[in-house]
């Protein structure tokens, strides 16, 4: 995922539908947007669609893969319309049934990954784009979505999660929308945000231990359905700390399978050698796992600061600006 854009509007376009940017209902995934369909063209003509609008045109261009995770009833999976609006429209309409740019990631939803070149007719001037099932549906319905971005590296933004600028393949790696596209275990210790305390002013985020324990930080399914075998990456990160008395860090990459299990594991950067001061690491290398169905679920990034069992154990970690790359195979 790359830049985050909080969309300037969101809209239904007169169709009567409703949204929930922060639906907390379902177990997976939450917050998530849910959307209910509505019948603003007419009576029994159910339409769910949302529209983020109000981009700077030409926002998407450059970008590599369109993504986003979804949830709903199968029938209305089966055509599902991707349209890139503002100045000029080009809509796409997949069956995510049997659309192979999708992952099945188990409860419903699932991961969809669109190549950016079904949209070049127009995205040079698009300004928003909408999401949902084509047309008029015979009955009342309501859909899900959640990590609505790009993967890519060259300009443009995302919408739904993800931000922190330009972070990759990461979602919001430079926690400016908090914990969102994360999840935080605090294992005996705490996993909070520093408001202020980033490598830029803004946000970072802070894994601290002082007794036995492993607060933790994980994001998973990266790059699924986009990241290939025997693939490198680089990534890069601000980090500062205090370590004391047997207190350390670790931050390790994992290629996982389709099931979610883990085929490959790298230490990308680990110990007790915490800098006082932000300091800039990386491009570090690491390479994803070696078949296409040991990497079909991505990858996952987890960081801790650990701290055993030593009085007065300190892991005290910072930690901003995460970016992963693809740098070749």
């Amino acid at each position: 995922m790359t830049e985050d854009l909080a969309p300037p509007g969101v809209d239904n376009f007169g169709s009567g539908a409703v949204f929930d940017f922060n639906f907390a209902g379902d177990p997976d995934f939450n917050p998530a947007i849910q959307v209910t369909s509505g019948e603003g063209y007419g009576a029994g003509v159910h339409v769910g669609f949302v529209a983020f609008t109000g981009y700077a045109a030409g926002f998407a261009a450059g970008y590599e893969n369109f993504v986003f995770k979804v949830k709903g009833d199968t029938g209305n999976l089966t055509a599902f319309e991707v349209k890139f609006i503002g100045n000029g429209d080009t809509s796409q309409v997949y069956d995510l049934t049997t659309y192979g740019g999708v992952t099945d990631l188990g409860n419903g939803w699932l991961q969809v990954s669109i190549p950016m070149s079904d949209f070049a007719a127009t995205i040079a001037g698009n300004d928003g784009f909408l999401l949902g099932p084509l047309g008029g549906q015979a009955a009342p319905f309501t859909l899900l979505l959640t990590d609505i971005g790009f993967t890519g590296t060259a300009g443009g933004g995302g919408g739904g999660g993800g931000g922190g600028g330009d972070t990759g393949l990461v979602l919001n790696g430079g926690f400016d929308d908090g914990f969102t596209s994360w999840e935080t275990f605090d294992n005996g210790g705490s996993v909070t945000i520093d408001a202020t305390g980033g490598s830029d002013g803004g946000p970072a985020a802070n894994l601290n231990a002082t007794a036995p324990g492993n607060p933790t930080i994980k994001q998973t399914l990266i790059g699924a359905g986009v990241i290939g075998p025997n693939e490198t990456f680089s990534i890069t990160f601000d980090w500062k700390g205090t370590a004391a008395n047997g207190g350390v860090i670790t931050f390790q990459v994992f290629s996982e399978q389709a099931d979610g299990g883990v085929t490959k594991s790298d230490l990308v950067q680990g110990g007790d050698a915490f800098p006082a001061d932000w300091t800039t690491v990386g491009p570090l290398n690491f390479t994803s796992a070696g078949t296409a169905a040991e990497v079909a679920d991505g990858l996952t990034l987890e960081i801790s600061a650990i701290c055993g069992g030593v009085p007065g154990c300190v892991s005290d970690l910072f930690i901003d600006n995460i970016t992963v790359e693809i740098v070749g195979n």
